[in-house]
């Protein structure tokens, strides 16, 4: 997973459409998180699995922007709408089992459970 993230993260970041930053950012979102997410909200990943896949989107932050302060990749990242990949994994597996059970309960209870830090 993390090879063909890099792999399609190369690819887009030398494309011609992508002359900026931005760019480059957008198609991350778009193209490479789907390669780096592939069936998590199906299995379960340990917290050392889910810390190296993170690990994976702020090199390419890091990569494109040139930025390795931890304080300004968190603050990169919220701004750019990249939360934490335990954020992410754990709203597609909400999504993921709200249509398996197909009433929407799931996703109000893992909103409760993310609130109150259940």
């Amino acid at each position: 997973m993390k090879v063909n993230f890099f792999q399609l993260l190369y690819i887009y970041s030398r494309s011609k459409g992508a002359n900026s930053e931005l760019v480059t950012v957008e198609l991350l979102k778009s193209y490479c998180l789907l390669g780096l997410l592939y069936a998590t909200e199906a299995t379960s990943l340990t917290a050392t699995d889910m810390c190296i896949l993170d690990t994976c989107i702020s090199r390419a932050l890091y990569k494109i922007f040139r930025v390795s302060d931890n304080e300004s990749m968190l603050h990169m990242r919220q701004c750019l709408g990249l939360p934490s990949l335990m954020n992410m994994i754990e709203n597609r597996h909400c999504k993921f089992t709200d249509r398996l059970l197909g009433d929407g309960s799931f996703t109000a209870m893992c909103y409760v459970c993310n609130v109150f830090g259940f």
